[in-house]
Order: C-alpha cells, then sequence, then structure tokens
C-alpha cells in the first residue's frame, strides 16, 4: 500500500508559497518532492495544489493509496459535498476531483502527524521574494 503525505504552506497568506508531497511504500520511502509555486498564492491554494501533485502520483499507481492531509477544507470540499464559494478554489477542485480515482483514499490527520509539513514550510523559507 501506498501513503502519500501531502502540505502547502503560505508565507502571509496570501504570500510565498510551496507545496510538498512525502510518498511511502510499505513503510519505505518512495517518493519526496516540494516546489515553490509561481507568484502569490494563499494557503488553501497550496494545499489543494499540494493535493494534485499527490493525485497525479497515485493515479499512476495500481494499488491502494492513502493520501493523508491536515487541510480540513481539502478533505471537506472533496469528500464531504463542502460548498466552494472562491473562483480560484473552485477550479482547483474540480480538477482534484476529476483525478481521485476509487483506490485513491483522503484523509484528515493532525498537522503533527504530517510528514509533509516541515518540507513544505523549509521550502517556502528558500524563496528570495
Amino acid at each position: 500500500m501506498y501513503e502519500i503525505w501531502i502540505d502547502g504552506s503560505s508565507r502571509g497568506n496570501p504570500g510565498v508559497a510551496s507545496i510538498a508531497v512525502y510518498a511511502e511504500h510499505d513503510g519505505i520511502e518512495y517518493y519526496k518532492a516540494s516546489a515553490l509555486l509561481e507568484g502569490i498564492k494563499t494557503n488553501n491554494e497550496a494545499e489543494y495544489e499540494s493535493c494534485i501533485e499527490a493525485l497525479i502520483l497515485a493515479s499512476n499507481l495500481n494499488e491502494k493509496c492513502i493520501i493523508y492531509t491536515d487541510s480540513a477544507l481539502v478533505v471537506g470540499q472533496l469528500t464531504k459535498d463542502w460548498k466552494c464559494n472562491f473562483p480560484h478554489l473552485i477550479t482547483l477542485r474540480d480538477i482534484a476531483k476529476k483525478l481521485l480515482k476509487p483506490n485513491i483514499e483522503l484523509k484528515q490527520i493532525g498537522r503533527e502527524y504530517n510528514k509533509a509539513n516541515k518540507l513544505a514550510q523549509s521550502t517556502s523559507l528558500k524563496s528570495k521574494k
């Protein structure tokens, strides 16, 4: 089974933002990546961008995947029919929904259990902007 942790970080919210994706397969590190996002983004945009990256990764795997995030908003809007009223988030939500497949489960966890949290934060601090 693949387990994937995701996080988005925005300094200033909105501000310089980054994403991080960390994945394990049967407890062994499989994938680790982080990146700065272009322009000024909100934390919620960064959370969605990290989710989309993880969903792309998971869609190429032929096993059950669990994606862990500390974003209640992302989990709520993708799995619990929470309303989404902001056009910039609606676009990201719709992309993520199209990528969400039956073998992929999305779970909310506490920030302290998110293995991608420190990676996302350290990446956003690397910016010179």
